[in-house]
Parts: C-alpha cells; sequence; structure tokens
C-alpha cells in the first residue's frame, strides 16, 4: 500500500497520475496553420543574405561602397533600432515576406521577415528596462507588434516579431494578416542560393494579380480616352493618323491576350540575381495544360540570339525577332489600314495591305533591326529571305507606298511632304532617296533626306538606311561585332537557342558620357517548358542608368 501511494505520488508530480473520476487536465492548445492572405499577390525570399548583398555591394560601384558592409548594420540602422539590435540579426537565413493587395489596385502592402537568433530575446532586449524604447503590443496569435514607448522616436515603419522572425510591414492590418504566415509558411519555401525571388500561385495569377492588372488597365485606358475627347474638341476634328479608339482597342486585345497568358498558368516567378559582371532578371511562366500559355509556349518560333550579335560594336540598339520558317499572309498590312481607317480610300487599302504581305512573305526566320550612331548615324536591317521571292521588289514597293494620298498627307504633317527617287540596280544593289519637303523651318523627327541601299545575298536581305549618301555595304560589313564582346558572348550561352526575341541596347544611348561598353540583353522565348523572358543588365550599365535618373530628377 505505501508502494502505491509513493508511486502514485510520484505520477502526479509528472502530472500523469490523477485519482478515478477527476477531471482530466486540458490539453495544450495547438495552434492551427497560418493562413494564406486573401489579399496575398506573391512570395518573396533573398537567399543567402550575406552574399547577395556582397555582390550586389560590388556590382554597384563607388556609390554602393559607400553603403555598410555588414547587412545586420544595415537593417538595424534602416529600420531605427538601436545599433546592439544588429547582433541578433542572423545574415545566413534567407530573407522572406509577401505582397499584398491594398484597398485599391493602385496600393500595394509589404511585409518582409528578418531571422533573427531569437525574437524573445531580441523582445525584451528592445521592451524592458528603464530606458526601454520600445513597448510590446500582442497583435495575434504569435504575432507580436513593437510599437515606440511614449517619448521615444516612432519607429520607420510598423514592427514585429513572430517565432524568430523580425517583421517590417507596410501597414498594422498587413502585419496583423500576414506575419504568422511569413515567419512559418513562407519561409519553408524560401530560396536559397543569392538573390531574390517573386513567386505567384495559380490562384493568385487567376485571382487578385489579374484583376489589380486588368483593373490597372481600364483606369489608364480611361484617361487617354478622356485625353483624346479633349483634343478633339479643342481642334474640332479628328487626329491626322490612327484614331486613338483604334489604337485603344489594338491595346485592349494585346493585354487581354497577355493577362490570357497569366491566368492561364500553373505558377509564376520573377527571380533577380547578381552575378560578378551583371545582374539577371527573369521572368518564368508555367503554362497549364491547355489555355492561352500552353497555345504561346508551343506556337514560339526559337533560335539563336546569334544573329543580333552581327551587328557592328559601335551599334547601340538592335531588336531580333525569329518568324515561322514558312510563313504565310501575316495581317500586319490589314492592321495598318485599319490605322488609317477612312483616310485611305477601299483602292488604296487593298494595295497597302497586298504590298505589306507580300513583303512580310518574302522573309523568314530571324529579322534584325539596328541603330549605329556613328559615324553616320544610320538603322540597319538583316532578314533572312524565303525561296522564290524577290526581297529588293517587295521593298521598293513599300517605300512606293509614300505616294498614296493618305501617306502623303500624314508624313506631310509630321516630317514634311516625301518624294521618292528608286534607282535601278547595280552590281545586285538597289539605291532609293526619299525627300521632306517642309512648309516652314524647325526641328523635325527625321533629316531633309534619307538614303536606302539594299539588297539580296546568299539568302539574306539587307537594308542600309542613313541620313549620309557616303555610307555602304562594303564599310558596315568592315567593322567588329557584337559577338566579339566578351559580355554578350556569355549572354548568349545563358539564352541558348530558346530565344523567340531578343533585344541589344547600350546604356550610353540615353545616357552618354560613359566610359567604355554599357551593354543590356533582353530574351524573350523558353526556358525548358516555361516561358521565359529574362535581362541581363552589364555592372557598367547599372552607373549609366542611375546618371540618367539624376538627370531627369534634376531641376
Amino acid at each position: 500500500m505505501r508502494l502505491h501511494a509513493l508511486l502514485c505520488a510520484g505520477l502526479i508530480a509528472l502530472g500523469a497520475c490523477r485519482s478515478k473520476g477527476s477531471p482530466a487536465p486540458a490539453p495544450s492548445a495547438v495552434l492551427a496553420e497560418a493562413v494564406e492572405p486573401a489579399s496575398l499577390l506573391a512570395e518573396l525570399s533573398i537567399g543567402n543574405p550575406k552574399e547577395t548583398w556582397n555582390r550586389l555591394r560590388s556590382l554597384g560601384g563607388d556609390m554602393a561602397q559607400a553603403l555598410p558592409s555588414s547587412l545586420p548594420v544595415l537593417f538595424a540602422t534602416s529600420l531605427g533600432l538601436p545599433p546592439t539590435a544588429a547582433g541578433n540579426v542572423d545574415e545566413a537565413v534567407p530573407v522572406v515576406g509577401v505582397l499584398l493587395a491594398g484597398e485599391t489596385a493602385a496600393e500595394t502592402d509589404l511585409v518582409v521577415g528578418v531571422h533573427v537568433v531569437s525574437g524573445a530575446e531580441l523582445v525584451a532586449s528592445l521592451t524592458l528596462g528603464d530606458g526601454a524604447k520600445y513597448r510590446k503590443v500582442e497583435l495575434g496569435p504569435r504575432v507580436v507588434r513593437l510599437v515606440s514607448a511614449p517619448g521615444a522616436a516612432e519607429p520607420r515603419g510598423v514592427l514585429g516579431v513572430s517565432g524568430n522572425y523580425l517583421l517590417l510591414a507596410s501597414g498594422v492590418n498587413a502585419l496583423r494578416d500576414a506575419g504568422r504566415f511569413v515567419a512559418e509558411s513562407v519561409s519553408k519555401r524560401a530560396r536559397t542560393g543569392p538573390g531574390l525571388a517573386l513567386r505567384a500561385s495559380e490562384k493568385v495569377l487567376k485571382g487578385a494579380l489579374a484583376g489589380r492588372l486588368r483593373a490597372g488597365w481600364q483606369q489608364q485606358r480611361a484617361n487617354l480616352a478622356a485625353r483624346d475627347r479633349a483634343e478633339r474638341d479643342a481642334k474640332g476634328r479628328a487626329p491626322d493618323f490612327a484614331d486613338p479608339e483604334v489604337l485603344l482597342a489594338g491595346a485592349d486585345n494585346t493585354i487581354e491576350s497577355w493577362l490570357a497568358v497569366l491566368e492561364s498558368s500553373r505558377d509564376a516567378s520573377l527571380e533577380l540575381t547578381p552575378e560578378a559582371d551583371r545582374l539577371v532578371a527573369e521572368l518564368l511562366l508555367t503554362p497549364a495544360v491547355g489555355g492561352a500559355a500552353a497555345t504561346l509556349a508551343q506556337e514560339l518560333s526559337l533560335g539563336s540570339v546569334a544573329p543580333l550579335l552581327e551587328l557592328p560594336t559601335s551599334a547601340r540598339l538592335g531588336l531580333l525577332l525569329y518568324g515561322d520558317a514558312n510563313p504565310g499572309a501575316t495581317g500586319f498590312g490589314a492592321s495598318v489600314a485599319k490605322l488609317f481607317g477612312e483616310r485611305l480610300s477601299e483602292r488604296d487599302a487593298a494595295r497597302l495591305v497586298t504590298v505589306f504581305d507580300t513583303f512580310s512573305r518574302s522573309r523568314r526566320g530571324a529579322t534584325v533591326l539596328g541603330f549605329v550612331p556613328g559615324p553616320a548615324p544610320a538603322v540597319l536591317l538583316r532578314c533572312e529571305l524565303s525561296e522564290g521571292t524577290s526581297f529588293a521588289d517587295a521593298l521598293a514597293e513599300v517605300l512606293s507606298l509614300v505616294e498614296l494620298p493618305a501617306v502623303r498627307s500624314w508624313l506631310g504633317e509630321l516630317v514634311g511632304t516625301p518624294t521618292l527617287e528608286l534607282g535601278q540596280a547595280v552590281g545586285g544593289e538597289r539605291h532609293a532617296k526619299l525627300r521632306f519637303r517642309r512648309a516652314k523651318p524647325g526641328p523635325s523627327l527625321l533629316p531633309a533626306a534619307l538614303h536606302l541601299r539594299f539588297r539580296a545575298r546568299n539568302g539574306v536581305g539587307q537594308v542600309l538606311l542613313s541620313p549620309d549618301d557616303v555610307l555602304t555595304f562594303a564599310e558596315v560589313d568592315a567593322t567588329a561585332k557584337l559577338t566579339t564582346l566578351t559580355w554578350l558572348g556569355k549572354s548568349q550561352a545563358q539564352v541558348g537557342d530558346r530565344a523567340a526575341l531578343g533585344l541589344f541596347a547600350d546604356a550610353r544611348l540615353v545616357a552618354p558620357g560613359g566610359p567604355g561598353e554599357a551593354p543590356l540583353l533582353l530574351s524573350f522565348g523558353k526556358k525548358a517548358e516555361r516561358i521565359s523572358l529574362g535581362v541581363s543588365l552589364s555592372a557598367a550599365a547599372l552607373p549609366a542608368v542611375a546618371r540618367l535618373f539624376a538627370v531627369e530628377k534634376s531641376p
């Protein structure tokens, strides 16, 4: 009996023994899993924050070197926390967060979580003691808000702690709704390698994100339509070219098409990766079975960006497009005719459609358009040709469209009344000259005359457009090509042969004065089975773009 009493006493001490008929102890409360916020737009994460920050500082040049080299110190000072808080920041664990839809389409809320060694210790160090500058407020299950103590400075943003994450939110409601979700759920799916990632699920793509983008466009469309009506009332007539309602209708179709691609994707991700010589951004869409995204991925004509890199090294801008290997009528001519509307007679509209579509059918595969600023400014066109077609004749017919009354009238208002001189072929090369007669002197979008040289050689059509009649194909052919630049060679290898569109630009085009090449390369196509839009920005282009914004913002 004594042994039984001792055993029972020991079990009672352990909380596991109770007398017969006594009530059972209350079970420990188990908190349900954090719920995804209804307003979620995207999850974000920064993998390996320390390495990411070091790479960004290296890419940023002298300006970035002035920033703190210690990421914890940067976090603490940016948030207005005491320097001692920096010792609690764990810069080896990913930074995580969410983007949330705001009350209007133009508003977005943000919640970001930085991992700390101990959330409880951080709260205690900031809120306890006579000199504490913060006090804690229980905002929700496992979410504490840090508010300034009486007389202390207000924190920069809404601060909070959940688990072992220090949270910064754009608003109290955002912290309450998403604080636990960021700390407990997003942290499990965070990116691990250096760089930033934004990810949106199929549910978000079909719901909040597509809805906000559609609402934003409708607001912008209403503003443009109102401006058009005001200008019509002021002038008492319709625009000289391209009725805005026609352009807006075309924009409607284009935007709805891309929204359909977005809504028919299983997920979307935007990744930003700093590398030694570039900053790489890539948007990836995973098509769902069937739908617009799957159709787009299947119909894309793909190839290498190599033809784009055949432009001269002096080029500042280049565009590459891949078309169908055996194109039929493209409908481009009908689109152009629609812009002119009733200004074109029925006969002239039919001619315009036929000429443009014939020219389109003369091309296939890769088409490259480039701009070279010097020694003489020039536009270069290079395109692969379809068999059994005459590129030179088709282009000459396109040039002759300036003689149509509607086209002459439009160009007359815009750059001057045009006249065309077409020369005969010499050595397989043709020459044309466009003059623009202006009623009064003044600045214009184009020079008074333009010279065109065009030819077809070895299955490739070439056009050279310049105000300088001295510039020749031989001079262009003799110059070094973009493919010789190491940075672009690496970019070509990264893109591979899966590009449907490529865009090359040198930042000195918009921010002159740089010490050397400042290239960037954009590509649209596929990566594995996903639709891909990627941009590589060279380290040299970063300060060039920064100078551009500095000039624009200066008084």
